[in-house]
């Protein structure tokens, strides 16, 4: 396992999420409602880590274990230094070509608990303001959002403990400088790192020919950090740093993946944000405690997720337990927690929850089973039987300490069939139905595995397969049988809500991926449009695992949108202006993963294609080309953290029958006829849920009436044909809590009426 405890780099910039994708995350802004324009092409992604020095480090890492005489002692203790403002003094710093140099600068601040350094280039180049560096100060000294009298420096102190003091000098150096990291060629822009040779003496044999500032001293970048990425990134970086200083004077010797994970979390216990687990979420498979220096992101992202779990899951102490004693392997995590209830295998235990808690993410199912954070993307299913349930013999493998997530939804009659399981492989069956508790089952290894309830009071099974082995792979296959859904199915992957379209470049191209299904025709294209006008729409394979237009299997063609009655938000809902392409004639095999695209021209009256802001749910299937960067991108919305633009794009296909629907939460049927079901739970305090149907689009009126038939809530919607739920918060039109008692729902459309009766017990 790589370790990596002198030095850490924070990294943001145009990164792909990894070659299979070619995409990059954007972060767009509405500007208005009914009009949103991308504004702002700097994603949020960020990389920390010994990235740019880590064959130095290991070189350090090399002498000092290679030669056991060396002591601490060698080094000696500066005569403790002090600056004023005004003071200058020249850095020793390294650039990405592994070159020293001198970089002269001046004290441009001094707080309580810090010095700031500006290097005199930056400064000369506008690069930071004196603004700025007090507002550093500010943070570093007195402020943070979640601690409004504490700064970063008492807030850090207090989680992870004292900083080192190798000069003598209590403050903390921060030295800000235009790193040099090749943004303009790369889009990569290196924010900041620490690094420990500055805790040796200049010469020392321990650093080979390394040039130390024999000081307490972290970096923080110039540009493009503060010109481009914003105070609130500068401000995390301080946070971030700072714990790698503070790790390093208790635990030289910690491996990447925990001491990131801490500085991670620094910047969310300050209130700076947690950076998206969705990079993790793409893929699941990857070892826990591992570090991959070529493919870094999900590791990072990784970290910050395994370490926030730990945060909301034992008392704030543990983190400075983690910062205390070094965890070369999982039996160091096991000492650490098992400090807190030695009954338990605490590792191994927490490694299954926790990936639990990854998709489930309720806390009302079991403390252990999610966050209080949010948001928290769901992990990508490795496999989806979606509506068609027979799978073929499947083999894959597993990591160590890694997992894989399978899903079924539809139909019924599911047995699943897992074989050549090892010994490590434990298997996990999440059970799930609307307005039903999720069901947690353990599945025994090589098992003919039948879910009771499948079809009827469950309509998807997600198996979660984690392997224990610390450094085995393990293999598994499965197979799968059933009763599938056949008919017409809706393929949608948004909730039908528009909030304005996106405005584009000549070139440039709006899609969705869609999944292909066994044995299926494409019958449709439906999408909503914006104003009326021509837009030019083409239906393509995919090409492979990446999103690209292979096999064209239809057009292009022109789509023609009629007028819209509504031209502002907020807008009608069903909203008015979808526009159904018929293909049903086309005999379009659908079987393959397909995109649809619709092409951007040069005349600006063509109508826009509505978008639907969303939570991240790691799928990412809307996606948007743009020709200048020849790179496809899902668009991110930053006016709601966590959420993207979906386009309002859907497909449907035909496999003979009655008639079905798929929505971003699995399969449900499409009725023939209005209907009630009874409210669960029931009695019930203070909400309660009513699951109902409606066969066509159009108005449906909820009433709630006490025992004197007076209307105590009411509530009207106007809804696709499909299956729904209606919650009752138990307060009535004037958001007061109703006192115990029976109540009746009615529920009435087009010409149906049904009542249900209900308690409220208090």
């Amino acid at each position: 396992m790589k370790r990596a405890f002198l030095f850490s780099i924070i990294i943001y910039g145009l990164v792909n999420v990894g070659t299979s994708q070619n995409i990059v995350k954007h972060s767009s802004k509405k500007i208005k409602s009914e009009n949103i324009e991308i504004i702002d092409s700097n994603h949020t992604s960020t990389i920390c880590g010994n990235i740019l020095f880590r064959d130095n480090i290991r070189n350090i890492n090399d002498y000092i274990s290679s030669h056991p005489e060396y002591q601490k002692s060698t080094r000696r203790l500066q005569k403790p230094q002090s600056y004023n403002v005004g003071d200058t003094k020249g850095w020793w710093v390294q650039d990405a070509a592994d070159s020293f140099l001198v970089l002269p600068s001046t004290c441009m601040a001094v707080g309580e608990n810090c010095y700031i350094f500006v290097s005199d280039a930056s400064w000369t180049n506008s690069e930071v303001t004196q603004t700025q560096i007090d507002e550093l100060v500010e943070a570093f000294d007195n402020s943070t959002p979640s601690f409004p009298t504490k700064g970063i420096y008492e807030v850090d102190v207090d989680t992870y403990g004292e900083p080192p003091d190798f000069d003598g000098d209590n403050k903390i150096i921060i030295f800000l400088h235009d790193i040099q990291d090749d943004y303009e060629s790369t889009g990569i822009a290196a924010l900041g790192y620490f690094w420990a040779k500055d805790q040796f003496n200049d010469g020392d044999p321990a650093i080979g020919n390394l040039r130390s500032n024999e000081a307490e001293i972290f970096y923080v970048d110039t540009h493009p950090l503060l010109d481009i990425f914003g105070m609130n990134y500068a401000k995390l970086t301080l946070a971030h740093e700072f714990q790698h200083m503070i790790h390093y004077g208790h635990d030289p010797n910690e491996i990447t993946f925990v001491n990131e994970g801490l500085s991670e979390v620094a910047e969310y216990i300050c209130g700076y944000g947690l950076r998206s687990n969705s990079w993790y979420a793409e893929n699941t498979n990857r070892s826990l405690l591992s570090w991959d220096y070529d493919d870094k992101i999900p590791d990072y992202s990784r970290a910050a997720l395994w370490t926030l779990y730990i945060y909301e899951q034992f008392p704030i102490e543990i983190l400075k337990d983690f910062v205390d004693r070094s965890h070369p392997g999982w039996v160091a995590f096991n000492t650490t927690l098992g400090s807190y209830d030695p009954s338990r295998n605490w590792f191994f235990d927490y490694i299954g929850e926790w990936f639990l808690a990854n998709y489930i993410n309720d806390v009302t199912v079991d403390s252990k089973y999610g966050y209080t954070y949010t948001p928290i993307v769901k992990p990508s299913m490795t496999y989806s039987h979606v509506g068609v349930l027979d799978a073929a013999l499947t083999t894959d493998t597993l990591q160590s300490f890694a997992a894989q997530y399978i899903e079924f939804s539809g139909g019924s009659n599911l047995t699943v069939t897992f074989a050549n399981v090892g010994g490590t492989i434990s298997i996990k069956a999440i059970k799930q139905g609307d307005g039903t508790a999720t069901i947690v089952e353990d599945v025994t290894n090589n098992p003919i595995y039948t879910p009771s309830g499948y079809g009827t009071t469950y309509n998807k099974i997600v198996f979660l397969l984690y392997n224990s082995s610390p450094d085995q792979l393990a293999s598994y296959t499965y197979s799968a049988t059933g009763t599938s859904i056949s008919g017409s199915m809706e393929l949608a992957y948004e909730d039908g809500e528009p909030e304005g379209y996106l405005k584009f470049a000549t070139g440039d191209s709006s899609a969705v991926l869609f999944s292909g299904i066994s044995g299926a025709k494409l019958d449709s294209i439906k999408v909503a449009f914006r104003r009326n006008g021509r837009i030019q729409m083409d239906i393509s394979e995919l090409d492979g695992q990446a999103f690209i237009r292979g096999t064209t299997l239809y057009g292009p063609v022109q789509i023609n949108s009629p007028d819209s009655t509504a031209t502002v938000s907020p807008y009608p809902s069903p909203y008015d202006n979808w526009v159904k392409v018929n293909l049903a004639s086309q005999n379009i095999d659908a079987t393959k993963d397909f995109v649809v695209s619709f092409l951007i021209g040069n005349n600006p009256a063509e109508p826009g294609i509505m978008i639907s802001s969303e939570p991240d749910d790691s799928e990412r299937r809307s996606r948007t080309y743009y020709k200048s960067a020849d790179t496809w991108y899902y668009i991110s919305d930053s006016g709601t953290p966590g959420n993207i633009f979906k386009y309002l794009i859907r497909a449907y296909v035909s496999i003979g029958g009655g008639t079905v629907a798929i929505d971003q939460n699995g399969i449900v049927t499409i009725p023939e006829e209005f209907s009630l079901k009874q409210n669960y739970p029931n009695p019930f305090n203070p909400s309660t849920t009513f699951r109902f149907s409606t066969p066509k689009d159009g108005l449906v009126k909820f009433t709630v009436h006490d025992l004197l038939g007076r209307v105590v809530y009411a509530e009207n919607r106007n809804l696709f044909a499909g299956n729904y739920s209606f919650t009752w918060d138990g307060q009535n039109k004037l958001n007061q809590q109703v006192v115990s008692g029976v109540y009746f729902l009615r529920m009435e459309a087009e010409g149906f009426s049904q009542t249900r009766k209900m308690l409220m017990m208090k």
